[in-house]
């Protein structure tokens, strides 16, 4: 036996000018005193072409996840930070490459750490939020109220959590404006109960 190769990948061009991608496999040999090279080519155009779609699409959503303007994050069963994109570095002042391997409770305010992980612990058995308020601690001390809706990704079987997205959205400014409205609005109140005490004692 002289030699072969196996799997080889290479382009072909056929008669009417397409080409195609194969895998070549040969086997160079000795036979009744005469050098014989035996070989195939298997075609894996369109297998090629479908990993040319995936890596589009992986790049597309890849993409489409660090540049959204609504921050998400990834968990795995463990509630260990896997995915952070930059919308969350802003939302909290820590970089991804900070937090990744982490677990989840460093984002929270100690405070509300343990009721935060309670109802984080509850995507793992399939609970799905809708909309969950949960506010999250920048590293400049203050605390940004986020409206958070999650979906937990399971595997194969259907029944094993692998991962758990959360997208959120950043309410801090209308909480404040609410609450200061709320505060209007009872010192307004208490100006016209006091106006009324004042004119049934005159």
């Amino acid at each position: 036996e002289r030699g072969s190769v196996e799997q080889v990948e290479l382009r072909l061009r056929k008669k009417n000018g397409e080409t195609l991608s194969g895998l070549l496999s040969a086997r160079m040999f000795e036979l009744d005193g005469e050098t014989v090279l035996l070989g195939s080519v298997n075609d894996i155009t369109e297998r090629k072409a479908a990993e040319e779609r995936l890596r589009e699409t992986n790049a597309y959503l890849e993409s489409l996840f660090n540049y959204a303007n609504a921050p998400i994050i990834v968990w795995d069963p463990q509630f260990r930070i896997t995915r952070f994109n930059r919308a969350f570095e802003q939302l909290s002042g820590r970089s991804e490459a900070d937090v990744l391997g982490k677990p989840l409770d460093i984002l929270f305010p100690e405070k509300s750490a343990a009721a935060s992980m309670e109802l984080i612990r509850r995507t793992s058995a399939g609970e799905r939020w809708e909309v969950v308020e949960i506010g999250i601690l920048n590293t400049d001390g203050s605390v940004r109220t986020v409206l958070w809706n999650s979906a937990t990704i399971f595997s194969d079987d259907g029944r094993t959590p692998v991962s758990t997205i959360a997208q959120g959205q950043d309410i801090t400014l209308r909480k404040q404006r609410e609450a200061e409205l709320a505060r209007a609005k009872e010192a307004a109140e208490a100006a016209s109960r006091a106006k009324s005490d004042f004119l049934a004692n005159m």
